[in-house]
């Protein structure tokens, strides 16, 4: 709560004006920047260390995450909680995006297009891992199983008209434009072999 005040405060020094409500394209970025963020922060072994001195290690929680338990007195039972809970977590992580939102627009968009950007590769990885397992673990051919599949995805969501080809969307387009047609030419190479 008190931050909350420091940053009301700070935005009426400041001048700046607040917006009316939050267009729903900085929403969606926000809240998949919060989630990685708070994930990160909260499960990801490679952030043990940090959470190391207000938890106990109980054990693995998936890929790349364990779980991890408060310990200690005092302050350290209700850090330990904080930092091991990634919806605890997430209220602190997003008010700070909103917060960068007013004073640094641009250097926040940018930040959280990072973490929402590695939100995909994560989604994409466990999809390549799913894909990989199902055909078995084969190597090469899974792999390429799996980038056909991928492309032929981008291709179904421009021609069902997901994905446009106009406006804010032409980073999408970029990608979604020589993936289409490639699709369909490999996978009938492959699929002949």
């Amino acid at each position: 709560m008190t931050h909350r005040v420091a940053a009301v405060c700070l935005v009426r020094r400041s001048e700046r004006p607040l917006p009316e409500r939050p267009r729903p394209d900085d929403l969606l970025l926000l809240g998949i920047a919060t989630h990685k963020v708070s994930r990160l922060r909260a499960k990801d072994t490679v952030t043990s260390a940090v959470r190391a001195p207000f938890t106990r290690y109980q054990g693995p929680a998936g890929e790349g995450e364990v779980n991890d338990a408060a310990r200690g007195r005092g302050m350290c039972p209700a850090l330990g909680e904080l930092i091991t809970c990634p919806f605890c977590l997430g209220q602190w992580v997003v008010a700070f995006f909103g917060y960068g939102l007013v004073f640094a627009p641009r250097v926040t968009r940018f930040v959280a297009g990072l973490f929402a950007a590695l939100t995909v590769a994560d989604f994409v990885q466990y999809g390549y891992d799913r894909h990989h397992q199902a055909a078995g673990g084969t190597g090469v051919s899974a792999s390429f199983d799996f980038l056909i599949w991928l492309m032929g995805a981008f291709d179904d969501a421009v021609r069902e008209g997901r994905v446009h080809h106009k406006g804010e969307n032409q980073s999408v387009c970029l990608l979604c434009w020589p993936l289409g047609p490639s699709a369909r030419v490999l996978s009938a190479t492959y699929a002949a072999r």
